[in-house]
C-alpha cells in the first residue's frame, strides 16, 4: 500500500487520476493524505531531465521571471531589498537576514541571483543547483561561489557548518522532502536556521486538487500541517513567517488570493520533444489580462489599499514561508 511521502500515513486518497503534466502527453495521479494535509504524485514517476529543458528555455512560462531578476539584480542597490519587494518568495530570506558575516548556504540557486542578492548584504553565500546550465549562467554573471552538485553529495564531500541555509521554491520539487531536511540538519551550526519557501496549499480554495506547478515539476503541494508533521519527526523548532506587514511594490496580494479562489485552466507546457508549447488566447482576451493586471499591480494606490485591506482581514500568503531551527 502507498505512504504518504511527508509524514508516512496510510490514510491517503487519489484526489485527481488524470492530471495534466507539464510535458504534453503526460497525467498523473494526485494523492492527498488526510494527516497531514499534503498533497504529492507518485515520486518513482518523477523526470528529473525536465530541468535542463526548463533552464534552456529562459523566457519560458512561469520561469520567465527567474532570469529577469537575474538580469537586473546587479543593476539594484539593496539586491534583496529589492527580491523581498518583488516577489512573497523572497521576503522570508530578507526578514531573517539581519546580521552581518554569516555563513549561509543556497539549496537550488537556479540563476544565482539571490546567492549574489546574500553576498552584496555583507554575508558570504555558496549556491548549490543540480543544474549544470543553472549554475554555468550563475558563475557567468556573478562569479565563482556556485557549485552544480545535490544536496547528499554537497554533504558527504564537504565537511562544512552553516549559520543558516536558504531554500526557495525548492522543496516541492523533490521526491523525498524529509530526507532533504534530514541532510540539511546535519549541514547546520549550534544556533542554525533553515528558511524555506515553498507554495501554499492553505491558500488556495480545498475545491482544488492541485493549483501549483503541474507534475512532475512540482511533486508536492504543502501545507502549515505537513511541515509541522516534519519538524516533530526530525527534532526542529518551528515558525511560520508572517506577512501580516508586507507591501509588496509588484504585487497586489487580495487580487491574487481572489484570483486564486477561481478556477484555473491547466495546461501542459513543453511538447513531447521538449519544446514550450505556443498556447492559443484570444485578441481580446489578451487585452483584457493586461488592462486588468495593469489598474490591479500597476496602480500605487489601488496595491496599496487593496494590500493593507488584505493584510488586515486575510494575512496568508501564497507562499508558505518556514522557519526551522535545531532544538537544544
Amino acid at each position: 500500500m502507498k505512504t504518504c511521502i511527508i509524514c508516512g500515513s496510510i490514510s491517503i486518497k487519489i484526489s485527481e487520476a488524470k492530471f495534466p503534466g507539464y510535458i504534453e502527453g503526460t497525467f498523473y495521479e494526485i494523492f492527498c493524505c488526510h494527516d497531514c494535509n499534503s498533497s504529492f504524485i507518485d515520486p518513482d514517476k518523477i523526470d528529473k531531465t525536465i530541468y535542463e529543458k526548463i533552464y534552456s528555455f529562459p523566457d519560458l512560462i512561469r520561469y520567465d521571471r527567474y532570469y529577469k531578476y537575474a538580469m537586473e539584480i546587479r543593476t539594484k542597490k539593496d539586491p534583496l531589498k529589492y527580491l523581498s519587494q518583488i516577489e512573497s518568495v523572497y521576503f522570508p530570506v530578507y526578514k531573517n537576514i539581519t546580521e552581518k558575516n554569516q555563513k549561509i548556504l543556497e539549496v537550488g540557486c537556479s540563476y544565482g541571483y539571490l546567492t549574489y542578492a546574500i553576498n552584496q548584504s555583507g554575508n558570504s553565500a555558496t549556491g548549490i543547483d543540480i543544474s549544470a546550465k543553472a549554475i554555468d549562467f550563475a558563475k557567468q554573471h556573478f562569479g565563482n561561489n556556485y557549485l552544480n552538485i545535490s544536496v547528499e553529495e554537497f554533504a558527504a564531500k564537504y565537511d562544512e557548518k552553516y549559520d543558516m541555509i536558504i531554500s526557495t521554491e525548492v522543496i516541492e520539487h523533490l521526491e523525498n522532502p524529509v530526507l532533504l531536511l534530514e541532510q540539511l540538519k546535519g549541514l547546520l551550526s549550534n544556533n542554525g536556521k533553515i528558511i524555506l519557501t515553498t507554495p501554499n496549499k492553505d491558500f488556495a480554495s480545498k475545491k482544488f486538487t492541485w493549483l501549483t506547478d503541474s507534475p512532475p515539476v512540482h511533486v508536492t503541494w504543502l501545507s502549515k500541517k505537513s511541515f509541522i508533521k516534519i519538524a516533530a519527526k526530525l527534532g526542529f523548532k518551528i515558525e511560520f513567517t508572517s506577512y501580516k506587514n508586507y507591501y509588496p511594490s509588484e504585487e497586489n496580494r487580495l487580487f491574487k488570493y481572489l484570483y486564486a479562489k477561481i478556477s484555473k485552466e491547466t495546461i501542459h507546457i513543453l511538447s513531447k520533444n521538449g519544446k514550450p508549447l505556443i498556447h492559443q488566447v484570444s485578441k481580446s482576451r489578451e487585452l483584457l489580462k493586461k488592462i486588468i493586471w495593469t489598474i490591479m499591480y500597476k496602480f500605487m494606490l489601488i496595491r496599496v489599499v487593496s494590500n493593507f485591506f488584505y493584510n488586515v482581514t486575510i494575512e496568508k500568503d501564497i507562499t508558505l514561508g518556514i522557519i526551522l531551527q535545531k532544538k537544544p
